[in-house]
């Protein structure tokens, strides 16, 4: 190929990728604009009943919105704006909890690579950390918090007072007196899988959107099957390495309560916020 031609390929290449990208953050803009005025009718329900099973049936009956954009496709130029479902409505605000498992992150990042050499504080730390000093806490309040939404929607998000943690936090993970409350586990239905019996899938389970499943690179679960994601509340301790690790309860791919040692990073992430409609 000539030199001219190629320099002509790359512009071109390059102006319609900057046309995808303007086109893809207008229609996002606009998707918030109608979505905020439908929020304005909500009205109160009984959001404690979910459903029968996951499918996504299921949130139809919450009601939903697009709020915010989380970077996809190709280099990360995309933006796409996150789905959410409403959980529950009081006055003039909204809780809502993504739809889908958004990323992947440890509760609590931890360098398995020198743990042969941490000092007793450090080790400490990994057995005693809880929410209030988890780096997904720091992630979610700062990182997502500055990088995922504009100036509209980050005035909307309301800084909230969590009691049993007793911290304030802008956006966080559900507790799991929260899973319970707003999903109904009395709801769930048996799935043959031929010869390996039954499994029991309750409604709180989800599946993982395009950045979560990017995390599984060998494909150890298939892209439309539900998964794991983080609660807040502690857990055990657990021995991994000959050092004692803080675990903390996860909703598992069934949508049962269980838990995970802190620093899985594979572990999906499930933002919940609450938000002014006025």
């Amino acid at each position: 190929m000539k030199k001219p031609q190629f320099i002509l390929l790359t512009l071109t290449i390059l102006l319609i990728l900057i046309i995808l990208v303007f086109f893809n953050m207008s229609t996002a803009k606009y998707q918030f604009s109608e979505q905020v005025r439908m929020l304005d009718s909500i009205v109160q329900c009984d959001y404690s009943k979910m459903g029968d099973s996951y499918d996504d049936e299921i949130y139809e009956k919450y009601e939903s919105i697009n709020f915010g954009e989380q970077k996809t496709g190709f280099l990360s130029l995309i933006k796409e704006p996150i789905e959410w479902i409403v959980l529950d409505k009081n006055e003039n605000k909204v809780l809502l909890l993504s739809k889908y498992i958004i990323d992947c992150k440890p509760f609590d990042i931890v360098d398995i690579e020198r743990i042969n050499t941490i000092n007793e504080k450090e080790k400490n730390n990994y057995k005693n950390i809880n929410w209030e000093k988890c780096s997904l806490r720091a992630w979610l309040n700062n990182d997502f918090y500055n990088s995922y939404f504009n100036n509209d929607e980050k005035n909307r998000i309301i800084e909230t007072y969590l009691n049993d943690v007793n911290v304030n936090d802008r956006i966080f993970c559900l507790s799991e007196s929260e899973y319970k409350k707003y999903f109904d586990n009395n709801g769930y239905y048996d799935n043959v899988l031929g010869t390996q019996g039954l499994n029991t899938y309750f409604n709180g389970a989800t599946k993982r959107n395009k950045i979560a499943i990017g995390y599984d690179k060998k494909k150890y679960i298939p892209e439309n099957d539900t998964y794991e994601y983080w609660l807040r509340d502690k857990d055990i301790n657990k021995e991994e390495y000959g050092i004692e690790f803080g675990t903390t309860k996860i909703v598992n791919y069934y949508g049962d309560i269980d838990f995970d040692i802190n620093y899985n990073g594979a572990c999906g992430v499930r933002p919940a916020m609450w938000v002014s409609i006025k």
